[in-house]
C-alpha cells in the first residue's frame, strides 16, 4: 500500500474543503448530511418520525432529499405517519448486512410501493404521485449514511451520459 500517496491525497482534500469555496459548495453538504445522520439516526427511537426528520437535515442545501419533482423525505415522513412500525422494519431490513444489498434495496422499494398504494387508497381524490425511492438514489443515501465505509450515493443520471 502506498500510504504516503493516500496521506497526500487526504491533505489535498482537506485543503480543498477549507479554501476552495466552489469545492465546498459542491461537496461539503454531503459531509454535513452524513454527520447529522450519524449524530441522530436511531432505528429504535420512540418517536421514529421525529428522529427520521432530524436525521435528514442540512444547513447548506436539502437537494439530497428535496428538489423540484423529487421529495423522498416528505413521502417517507407520510409513510411513517401511516405505519411507523412497518417503516422502522423497512429500515432494519435495509441495514441488515447479512443479506445481499440488491435484495434489501429491492425489498425496500417493494415496501414503499405497498405503502404508496395504502396512501393512495386513503386519499379522497386520485393522485398521480410516486414515493421517489424506485430509482434507488435515496436508498443509496440511506446506505451510504449508515455504512459510509461500504456504500456510495448512486446517481442514475451519471450513468445515462456517454463517456467523453
Amino acid at each position: 500500500m502506498q500510504l504516503n500517496k493516500i496521506q497526500e491525497f487526504i491533505a489535498q482534500y482537506k485543503i480543498c474543503l477549507e479554501k476552495d469555496t466552489e469545492f465546498q459548495q459542491r461537496n461539503l453538504y454531503k459531509w454535513e448530511s452524513l454527520k447529522i445522520w450519524k449524530d441522530n439516526w436511531d432505528t429504535e427511537a420512540l418517536n421514529f418520525q421525529k428522529m427520521f426528520d432530524t436525521s435528514l437535515q442540512n444547513s447548506i442545501t436539502r437537494r439530497i432529499w428535496s428538489r423540484e419533482y423529487y421529495a423522498p423525505k416528505q413521502m417517507m415522513l407520510i409513510f411513517i405517519g401511516l405505519q411507523p412500525e412497518f417503516v422502522r422494519l423497512m429500515f432494519r431490513e435495509l441495514f441488515n448486512e447479512d443479506k445481499a444489498m440488491e435484495y434489501r434495496a429491492d425489498r425496500f422499494v417493494f415496501y414503499c410501493d405497498t405503502l404508496m398504494e395504502a396512501y393512495k387508497e386513503q386519499q379522497k381524490k386520485p393522485i398521480e404521485q410516486t414515493h421517489f425511492h424506485e430509482g434507488y438514489e435515496m436508498i443509496s443515501y440511506y446506505l451510504s449514511f449508515q455504512f459510509p465505509e461500504h456504500y456510495n450515493p448512486y446517481y442514475f443520471t451519471n450513468f445515462q451520459k456517454p463517456c467523453p
